[in-house]
């Protein structure tokens, strides 16, 4: 169903800019005195609260010191946000401030941090099988590429197992800050554990999508420069250099 306020609606509509910058205030925010300005920190602000595990913690401590008609007018500005449609929709917010905002605030979520740091961490364990890789594997790209990948399994599942849990608390936390604020009136578990299934795997999966698509130049690869040269063309060229490291 479409909705019947645009992003241009919120910027117009006195009312909401008012909560929005007496809302901002009160999460100890200094709001901009334009209106358009601060309908984007309003929105800012509300994708780091449901991204960014900081914010989160942030938000809901800052709430839990408002009075009642501040936490009503937040929860109000909050649910007028939700109504908007999708960036990516006619009557949205702009896009690439939108992007901007739910890229930075997942970069700098300390539950990705700590998952890339616990798959680290791991890599005592790992290391030892990535460096007899090199002496074991058939002297193929294929399998060259696999020996190396097994080696990193068990980081990715640590950190994948985090970093869900990561997710999963955070959004908890998010929860019950709408408690506080009068937009829902119960814990929704599920909803909590289906975040950490959906984001905990992500990384895992995006590395999986990447070695398949590497897959389709192996051969050609092979051919020209041979099977180890070409895997460590791949590597140096094509994987991240935090995955490269494991090479």
């Amino acid at each position: 169903m479409a909705s019947n306020i645009t992003y241009d609606d919120l910027v117009n509509n006195d009312r909401f800019v008012s909560s929005a910058y007496r809302s901002l205030v009160a999460l100890g925010e200094t709001p901009s005195q334009n209106r358009k300005e601060i309908v984007d920190d309003f929105l800012t602000k509300k994708r780091y609260f449901e991204n960014n595990l900081v914010t989160t913690l942030g938000v809901a401590s800052d709430v839990k010191y408002m009075t009642g008609s501040q936490k009503n007018e937040f929860g109000a500005a909050l649910s007028m946000v939700d109504q908007i449609p999708n960036f990516h929709e006619e009557g949205g917010a702009p896009g690439f401030d939108a992007v901007k905002d739910h890229l930075l605030s997942a970069l700098a979520d300390p539950t990705n941090l700590l998952g890339a740091f616990a798959g680290m961490a791991s890599f005592g364990v790992g290391g030892a099988a990535v460096l007899g890789a090199k002496e074991t594997a058939k002297q193929t790209t294929k399998n060259y590429l696999k020996a190396k990948m097994r080696a990193a399994i068990a980081p990715a599942i640590l950190e994948s197992t985090v970093t869900g849990a990561g997710a999963s608390f955070r959004n908890i936390k998010k929860q019950q800050t709408e408690i506080d604020v009068g937009n829902r009136t119960d814990l929704d578990i599920s909803e909590a554990a289906l975040v950490g299934v959906i984001e905990g795997p992500a990384s895992v999966l995006a590395g999986g999508a990447l070695s398949t698509g590497l897959g389709l130049g192996i051969r050609k690869l092979d051919d020209t420069v041979g099977d180890t040269a070409a895997a460590q063309w791949l590597v140096r060229n094509m994987l991240p250099r935090s995955v490269c490291k494991l090479f």
